[in-house]
């Protein structure tokens, strides 16, 4: 008994004891008076008795006597060992229910004591088709508490045998019991992501539970869950899901289910890149299914057989065919090189989904093979830098879609971005401090080697070589001096193709290149050459009739022959853009199309290798649909004979950086990209149409695992815009917009690589998924006006509200105001199309839009502040169709 005013006299030195290892300290009180209302003791340290009748500490640090109550966090733990021995929760001693018993009861005044054993907590069972998201949904944006799911300190299948029953977050659960269902938008297409909101004011899913009350999820949990359930639909061929699709799949019967010990034996590759994809998918898998390991360590699920590679590095023509074949058993995936080894590996990752306890690769067989051999994307680094982590992840959405080839551009007029030790002005005066270094360059192509792709270097000449003559403008054919080109365009410097010392500084250059890039191909540029300064120098102008070279083409083709003789001295072949292609041109250097395929056409004709660039550039911000569209082999290739046909290696995507940042280049790569991938791999009757969006909305979400910000990086970029305040609606007023692509920006002449990509243009998407799926409502509607009214109503009302809504943002930033003109013609846009649904719902006389209603019409659109109204279009169907005569 503890005396007024002083100490316990048994407990005057506070004894300390050890627990797990750490010391604990605490106080040991009396009882408390008892409060009478709620049944509950105020105040009391609850406290355990030792088997001698004395005290030991608590798990908080405290002493109990014998007699005082069992503290519910004590009394949960002792009920888990009685689960593990099997004993249920009716032979618990009643009086050490006590302590959770007077606990502050239940609003419907039961006490909060609740059934728990093997069926599971709250007496559902775990069930096939949930995933255990514990590790996304935990701390950093999953479900929190308030939400109502509680957060867990330990999850996945190791803290389930522990506790007994499942101890899932308890809205999954809820799910597979069938007590919440996740909502879903009205008027909603197959081709939608389910459950997303794409046009409302807030992002996350929402879920309704019986009784009222939603549930959201964070930004975490709500990606994986989307991805993963979407890419699950019912009675679909699993391999339908993919990006690219493979050439044949058979669906199985029964799926492979995957848990905490997945593992991947790659023993039977011998090759040190299959064995490095094995960890990564290894953990890939459990990190994006938020599955922790488990502690029994994993055990193969995966076996992985290739052949050996037949050269040291990777050619421009390898087999990359492999056969993937998933029983409920097992998976095996067979192929004759690593390459394919290290493509059916992607393929396996992408066929995870949920399923039976956590998640399962539905069984199939995947026989598959590449269309084309070379699917590449050129990175431009020169007109606006790009770090080594933008590389790196971009290495990693490549590999994910299949492609094999970074066209690396490190040249430019705007830019020299790689070290030179044999040169280092190069770099340290045509570069702004901005460039790679030699380690650097070695870390990426040592990292694309993993992972099956191969780093063509462009460095661009003759011309747009203007950063090469500040530090050395004894290599051009002008008089100098030279500064960095801040805009963009054809400049008229260009090295001087008549002086030896030319051939001798490029050789000296391309073999320090080429021992830093090891595969074959070298590519030199050659375009835009316009051939003004050789016109204006009178010393080369004599040397041209000297030697009987006519004109700038002829002097630019003795140039090219000139380079691919030094680049054959070091063993790489030269690759360039079209505008190389002659007729003294050596046959093994490589042309890349980028003006149509007439020059495609004519290279392969000619007896070249070629790659088609033309309609593939994603800085002009055409359609994923487009994208899809062209055809390497059509027009003018279509009637080339079998064996030039076969001299089409394929083709490159160009994501050119005049208009793109560190910040934004994702967003302009991705998952358009898969486009491209998938017309390159596929086989040629793939088309793209509605189930394209579809399966890009799943590798979208995938690729945000791998580190890709084309999803994450738009609202930070909002936020800064509008002053980091409060933004309301501005969000979804940006999905209704499409940014203008490098003719709607180059037409306003601005920008230069000193000036900031901080406009509104700069985090707006290129392409709506809302003005797309709005599009697919009207057609809809003007088939049937009647039963479809409704949901393009309240779409338009919505955007009408919204338009109100993000008005006010806009006006009220520097940043965002020349973009305010878009949120006053959204909402009149709105208005016009009701009247034309009103007009068309009810069948009266046509529309009769007012002179200022036709201006906004043309008005909405025009791209203004290089953003284009994208629910223009579908608007001005509406008004069309109401305005035609009817009977």
């Amino acid at each position: 008994m503890r005396r007024a005013g002083g100490r316990d006299p048994v407990h005057a030195r506070r004894p300390r004891a050890r627990r797990g290892g750490r010391a604990l300290r605490g106080a040991v009180r009396g009882p408390a008076p008892r409060d009478a209302e709620d049944g509950r003791d105020e105040g009391r340290v609850p406290a355990v008795a030792g088997r001698d009748g004395g005290v030991r500490p608590s798990p908080g640090g405290a002493f109990r006597r014998p007699g005082d109550a069992i503290p519910p966090p004590l009394l949960r733990r002792r009920r888990r060992r009685a689960d593990r021995r099997g004993e249920g929760r009716e032979r618990l001693p009643a009086g050490r229910l006590a302590g959770l018993q007077r606990r502050r009861p239940r609003r419907d005044g039961r006490p909060r004591v609740r059934p728990h054993g093997p069926a599971g907590r709250h007496g559902i069972p775990p069930g096939p088709g949930l995933l255990d998201l514990h590790a996304a949904l935990g701390r950093g944006g999953g479900v929190g508490r308030r939400q109502g799911v509680p957060r867990r300190r330990h999850g996945g299948e190791r803290g389930r045998r522990a506790r007994g029953g499942d101890r899932r977050p308890r809205l999954l659960r809820r799910l597979r019991a069938g007590r919440g269902a996740v909502r879903e938008s009205p008027g909603e297409e197959p081709g939608r992501l389910p459950g997303v909101a794409q046009g409302g004011r807030r992002a996350g899913l929402r879920l309704r539970r019986r009784g009222g009350g939603r549930v959201r999820l964070g930004p975490a949990a709500l990606s994986l869950l989307v991805v993963l359930l979407a890419a699950k639909a019912p009675g679909a061929e699993p391999a339908r899901d993919l990006v690219p699709l493979p050439a044949r799949s058979v669906p199985g019967e029964g799926a492979l289910p995957v848990d905490g010990r997945f593992g991947v034996d790659a023993s039977g590759c011998r090759d040190d890149r299959v064995a490095a994809s094995a960890r990564r998918l290894a953990a890939r898998v459990l990190s994006e299914a938020g599955l922790p390991r488990s502690p029994e360590g994993p055990r193969p699920v995966l076996r992985v057989t290739c052949g050996p590679s037949a050269a040291r590095v990777q050619r421009p023509v390898e087999d990359e065919s492999y056969v993937l074949a998933v029983t409920s058993d097992g998976a095996r995936l067979t192929s004759p090189t690593p390459y394919g080894a290290l493509r059916g590996m992607e393929t396996f990752a992408a066929l995870v989904v949920p399923g039976g306890a956590g998640l399962e690769v539905p069984a199939v067989t995947v026989t598959d093979a590449p269309r084309f051999p070379w699917r590449g994307l050129l990175l431009d680094s020169c007109r606006h830098f790009l770090p080594v982590g933008v590389v790196l992840r971009t290495l990693d959405g490549m590999a994910a879609v299949k492609l094999n080839v970074l066209h690396w551009h490190l040249t430019e007029d705007q830019g020299f971005r790689v070290e030179s030790r044999r040169f280092p002005r190069l770099h340290r005066m045509g570069s702004d401090g901005l460039f790679y270094t030699q380690e650097e360059v070695r870390r990426v192509v040592a990292y694309a080697r993993e992972r099956g792709i191969r780093v063509v270097p462009e460095f661009d000449m003759p011309g747009h070589a203007t950063s090469w003559f500040v530090g050395h403008p004894e290599l051009a054919s002008g008089k100098g001096p030279y500064a960095i080109e801040r805009r963009w365009g054809v400049f008229d410097p260009a090295m001087d193709p008549t002086r030896e010392s030319t051939y001798a500084f490029l050789d000296a250059f391309l073999g320090e290149m080429a021992r830093l890039f090891p595969d074959r191909y070298v590519h030199v540029g050659g375009d835009e050459v316009n051939g003004a300064e050789w016109a204006r120098n009178e010393r080369i102008q004599a040397w041209m009739k000297r030697r009987g070279v006519p004109d700038a083409a002829a002097l630019q083709a003795h140039f090219n022959r000139r380079v691919a003789a030094i680049l054959a001295r070091h063993g790489k072949a030269m690759a360039g853009w079209d505008e190389v292609l002659g007729p003294t041109l050596p046959k093994d250097v490589l042309v890349q199309s980028w003006r149509g395929t007439k020059a495609l056409a004519q290279a392969a004709a000619d007896g070249h290798p070629a790659i088609l660039s033309a309609g593939w550039y994603l800085d002009h911000l055409r359609t994923a649909s487009f994208l899809h569209a062209v055809e390497p082999l059509g027009s003018e290739a279509a009637a080339l004979d079998p064996e030039s046909r076969t001299r089409i290696l394929g083709g490159e995507a160009c994501m050119w950086a005049e208009y793109v940042g560190e910040e934004t280049v994702d967003s302009r790569v991705w998952p358009r990209l898969g486009a491209v991938a998938e017309r390159l791999w596929s086989p040629a009757e793939v088309r793209g149409d509605e189930d394209l969006y579809r399966r890009l909305g799943i590798l979208s979400w995938r690729l945000s695992f791998l580190g890709l910000s084309h999803l994450s990086a738009r609202a930070p970029m909002l936020a800064r815009l509008s002053g980091f305040r409060p933004a309301p609606g501005l969000e979804a007023f940006a999905d209704l917009l499409e940014a203008g692509g490098h003719g709607v920006r180059a037409a306003a002449g601005t920008a230069t690589s000193l000036v900031p990509l901080n406009r509104l243009v700069d985090a707006i998407r290129p392409e709506s998924e809302e003005a797309r799926r709005f599009a697919g409502l009207v057609d809809r509607f003007l088939a049937d006006p009647a039963g479809r009214r409704g949901e393009v109503d309240r779409a338009l009302a919505g955007w009408e509200a919204l338009a109100a809504e993000a008005g006010p943002v806009l006006e009220g930033s520097p940043l965002l105001a020349e973009a305010a003109p878009l949120a006053a013609d959204m909402g009149a846009l709105a208005r016009l199309g009701r009247s034309a649904v009103e007009k068309l719902a009810a069948g009266g006389g046509p529309l009769v839009p007012t002179e200022g209603e036709a201006a906004l019409l043309a008005r909405a659109g025009k791209p203004r502040a290089d953003v284009l109204l994208a629910v223009a279009p579908p608007v001005a169907r509406l008004v069309e169709a109401a305005k035609a005569p009817r009977p």
